[in-house]
């Protein structure tokens, strides 16, 4: 089973949200954490009851182990590569309703949309930020699992360790006005003209610590020469708001 997947079932659960947590991402309702995805991105971890653990480990044994915290069971530890879907989707949704208050038991789950990550726009999100065929690509404090948002990518994109002359996009996730002006700063110094910075930013809804705004961005980056036309929902936590160089600077 594909994270894409999870992710998608995972936020089709009401009032479900996608937040990081530690170096993980989360998958929460109303605050509490029913579901997490460590940084390797091939394990799901879910939080369902003794009485549900014990069951999903004598059934689907090829998959699903017991989830450590210290010397306690914690939970289940899912190997996605071999999952089967629906188990998945069971496990998902009896971890939510372990943590979900009552009030929200029996409510239907939104409709899945499987054309586009977390069922915002039926558009892809690589293609949404632009990413093309033999595109050169740097991620800078991206989520772990993010580059899964992408997926499917154009043929021979390639993700750049570093900002080189050859790198066409950049997409970098920042909380901080202090650290965003560092990079911002850098990009304009070292990228090429015609390049675009794609920064994102914790959406309030997120309830993540940050002192940046999508004013605050502009506030930012038009001094340094970059001018913002274009933004859009990355994920259930992250906006993004698309720069570029102005053309009378290229």
């Amino acid at each position: 089973m594909k994270l894409t997947q999870v992710r998608l079932f995972a936020l089709s659960l009401p009032e479900a949200t996608e937040e990081p947590h530690f170096q993980s991402a989360s998958f929460r309702i109303r605050g509490k954490i029913f579901a997490t995805v460590p940084p390797d991105g091939e394990h799901l971890h879910v939080f369902v009851s003794d009485e549900e653990r014990e069951i999903a480990l004598a059934t689907e044994p090829a998959f699903v182990e017991k989830l450590y915290w210290g010397a306690r069971v914690a939970g289940l530890r899912v190997v996605l590569a071999k999952a089967k879907p629906k188990m998945v989707e069971r496990l998902l949704k009896m971890a939510w309703s372990h943590k979900a208050p009552k009030t929200l038991l029996g409510t239907p789950t939104k409709p899945i949309n499987t054309s586009s990550p977390v069922g915002y726009s039926g558009t892809p999100l690589a293609k949404k930020f632009g990413i093309k065929e033999d595109s050169h690509v740097l991620l800078v404090s991206a989520p772990d699992t993010f580059t899964s948002l992408l997926e499917p990518l154009p043929e021979s994109v390639q993700f750049d360790k570093t900002l080189t002359d050859r790198t066409d996009i950049v997409i970098v996730f920042s909380s901080r006005k202090d650290e965003l002006k560092k990079h911002l700063a850098h990009f304009r110094n070292r990228l090429r003209s015609n390049a675009m910075v794609w920064v994102s930013w914790p959406k309030k809804a997120s309830k993540m610590p940050t002192d940046i705004t999508e004013d605050t961005i502009r506030e930012v980056a038009l001094p340094l020469g970059f001018v913002d036309i274009k933004v859009c929902a990355v994920s259930e936590v992250w906006s993004g708001l698309k720069l570029v160089v102005r053309k009378e600077l290229r």
